[in-house]
C-alpha cells in the first residue's frame, strides 16, 4: 500500500509500520530492567565460611582470618576494630568446633549467606557468614554474625550436603 503527501513523495505504509514497530520494541526493550545471572557455587562458598570460621573461632587466629576477609571488609573495617568484634562476640564460650550447616542464595548479588554452627563446651553458637562472589571468583568473608539460638527460617535457605564442606 502506498501513501502519497501533497502530490510529491510516495511512501510504503507496510515498511513505515514494520520500522514503527521496531522502534517501539528497541524503545522498550531498553526500559526493561536487566538482570544479571550470578554462577553458585554453595559449596565453595561454605568450604570458604567454614575455613574462616575455623580459624577466627576456634584458631582464634585473628590475623590469619582478617586475611581470609573480602578486601572490601578490610577496606572498612581495622584490624584493631575486627579484633574486638570477634572478642566481644564469644565473651561467654568459643566453638571447639564448626560445621556449616545451610547457604541461603541473595537473588541479584555476587553473595550468598553460609550458616553454620558451633558447638561449643555448654552450648550450640550460630553464626551467618555473608559470603561475596561466585563459583566463578570464589568467594570471601564480608562479616560474622552470631545468635545463642538457630536463625529463623528463609525460604531460600537450603540444607548443605555435609561432606562437601569438610575443611582438614
Amino acid at each position: 500500500m502506498q501513501l502519497t503527501i501533497a502530490g510529491q513523495r510516495t511512501f510504503n505504509l507496510n515498511l513505515l509500520t514494520r520500522i514503527a514497530q521496531a522502534a517501539t520494541l528497541s524503545i522498550c526493550a531498553s526500559c526493561v530492567p536487566t538482570f544479571s545471572h550470578q554462577h553458585h557455587s554453595p559449596d565453595l562458598a561454605a568450604l570458604k565460611a567454614q575455613e574462616f570460621a575455623d580459624t577466627a573461632f576456634v584458631k582464634r587466629d585473628y590475623k590469619a582470618a582478617y586475611g581470609l576477609c573480602a578486601p572490601e571488609t578490610r577496606a572498612a573495617v581495622s584490624y584493631p576494630a575486627f579484633e574486638a568484634e570477634l572478642a566481644k562476640l564469644h565473651q561467654d564460650e568459643f566453638p571447639s568446633r564448626v560445621e556449616a550447616t545451610e547457604f541461603e542464595p541473595l537473588p541479584g548479588q555476587a553473595a550468598m549467606n553460609i550458616f553454620l554452627i558451633g558447638h561449643g563446651d555448654t552450648k550450640e553458637l550460630y553464626y551467618r557468614i555473608p559470603m561475596a562472589g561466585t563459583s566463578e571468583h570464589g568467594y570471601k568473608p564480608t562479616g560474622f554474625f552470631r545468635r545463642n539460638r538457630a536463625y529463623p527460617p528463609s525460604p531460600l535457605r537450603r540444607p548443605l550436603v555435609a561432606e562437601s564442606v569438610e575443611v582438614e
